[in-house]
């Protein structure tokens, strides 16, 4: 039973990643935070605390069985079950003392490291490097020390409790053994007494030793059941608000009014900026480094939320996860685009599709990679990360993942650095074509050939307004400036 209630959690694992990443950010802490929520609350079902507990509520009918087969047999399991887990508890109470000790030493070691690391210029000089490497040598050997007295608390005491278990026994046997002398009674009712008193104090004992696990499972439930509330909201609120399309009526993007906002800072990107970009062109996105183009590309997804306005595609006005109701319709390559360890065919398709390998194929053809691929040793059934497929062919793969579906939009995020001039050329004819397609394309890219075939450009600044227009209009107005001042 407990096995299987395991495996009924496992089922839920891609409910509760799908939530967590719909309700929060999808970073780290909250996707590990879910997984670890899982695997431990699967881990607390298989312990034998569970038994354990069943077990629990035979322990007053085994004490009372041991006192109505002799009083004093009886009382002697009593005192003994009180001596074994007091002792326990004992032992407990000062491990966790050493635990919490030992993690403080830890967490100073970790932070004296961090600062060692974080200001480097003090190791170039040999005083300052001496003070610094002998108080962190201190921390870690107060780290390490700490680790030592934990193991051997742990192993004296788990030593203790066995004498003191088995001590125990034998003594209730040779309570036993007497009364079967004096008082006439059965060597079977002696025996019988033993592993009653065994019986009632294993669960007590097991309670004991895995509270810590205990506690461990009940706030993995919380979490889960606390995610579970949550994702009930949200799948009420995308029902009522969000009908699932599969086709937007076209690729014209218009931005009303937006106020925008950093995704990681909050620093104030634009404040009510409205353009149009018309279906089958193309804008490129420019600007220094963190000025918020990954910020402006998440907005077009639904993954990072306005401050105020509107963005539609076509006349579908988008809201949280926009993408996940025209996956096919929207292409995206983000500026740390990575390949999944899977085999090539699904990483480019991302799909289980009985068609999956054409689709690759036309997909790998359209950028370049196709003869690439072949000439691996598993070909497309190579599986990925490997040191046979170098950082460019990675990055034709993931530009091969975003064209697959044929989308109608194309959001590219600065991802075309690895390419070789062979496939950025390609690249270049295949941005005329998409335009000539009707295909709208927005990406960020500082590349003078990328800028020649845009028809538009949004420029981003960290001190002044955005600013949008056509590269025309560009031209002509740093024409018009660089005339001025020669003037």
């Amino acid at each position: 039973m407990f096995i299987e209630s395991s495996h009924s959690i496992e089922r839920l694992f891609k409910f509760y990643i799908i939530t967590t990443i719909k309700k929060h950010d999808s970073d780290h802490t909250s996707l590990l935070s879910t997984v670890s929520a899982l695997d431990q609350l699967k881990q607390f079902i298989r312990s034998p605390i569970l038994p354990a507990f069943f077990d629990l509520l035979f322990t007053p009918i085994f004490i009372i069985s041991s006192l109505c087969i002799h009083p004093l047999l009886g009382s002697w399991a009593i005192v003994s079950a009180i001596l074994l887990l007091t002792t326990s508890y004992l032992f407990q109470k000062k491990n966790e003392r050493l635990e919490q000790r030992n993690a403080t030493n830890q967490q100073n070691e970790i932070n004296f490291s961090k600062a060692i690391l974080s200001n480097p210029e003090y190791m170039h000089i040999p005083t300052t490097r001496d003070f610094l490497l002998t108080h962190w040598d201190q921390r870690r050997f107060s780290s390490q020390a700490s680790q030592s007295l934990i193991a051997k608390k742990n192993f004296f005491g788990v030593s203790l409790i066995k004498t003191l278990r088995m001590t125990l026994q034998s003594s209730i046997l040779g309570t036993g053994a007497w009364l079967v002398i004096h008082q006439n009674l059965s060597a079977g009712s002696i025996i019988a007494t033993s592993i009653i008193t065994t019986r009632a104090i294993a669960p007590l004992e097991q309670m004991m030793n895995a509270k810590k696990y205990l506690k461990i499972g009940f706030e993995s439930l919380k979490y889960l059941i606390d995610l579970k509330k949550k994702s009930d909201l949200l799948n009420s609120s995308n029902q009522t608000n969000h009908p699932i399309t599969t086709q937007l009526p076209n690729s014209t993007i218009i931005f009303n009014n937006i106020t925008l906002r950093h995704k990681k800072t909050s620093r104030l990107i634009c404040k009510n900026l409205s353009f149009t970009i018309p279906e089958g062109t193309c804008c490129v996105v420019s600007g220094p480094n963190y000025c918020g183009k990954t910020s402006f590309f998440l907005c077009m997804l639904g993954l990072h939320s306005l401050e105020n306005g509107t963005i539609s595609f076509g006349d579908r006005e988008i809201s949280r996860n926009f993408i996940e109701y025209f996956p096919t319709q929207i292409g995206y390559l983000s500026q740390n685009c990575t390949l999944f360890p899977m085999n090539i065919i699904e990483n480019i398709t991302l799909s289980n599709d009985e068609n999956s390998l054409k689709i690759a194929q036309k997909a790998t053809k359209t950028i370049g990679c196709d003869d690439d691929i072949s000439s691996l040793k598993d070909g497309y059934q190579t599986i990925c990360p490997s040191q046979a497929i170098s950082d460019n062919l990675a990055q034709k793969i993931c530009l091969s993942r975003i064209i697959a579906h044929n989308p109608q939009i194309l959001l590219i995020d600065e991802s075309l650095h690895q390419l070789d001039n062979v496939t950025k050329n390609n690249f270049y004819m295949l941005l005329k074509k998409f335009k000539e397609n009707k295909k709208t394309i927005i990406i960020a890219s500082h590349d003078p050939k990328i800028i020649n075939i845009s028809d538009f450009a949004l420029i981003f600044n960290p001190i002044t307004d955005p600013f949008f227009g056509s590269i025309q209009d560009i031209f002509n107005t740093k024409v018009s400036a660089n005339t001025q001042i020669k003037n």
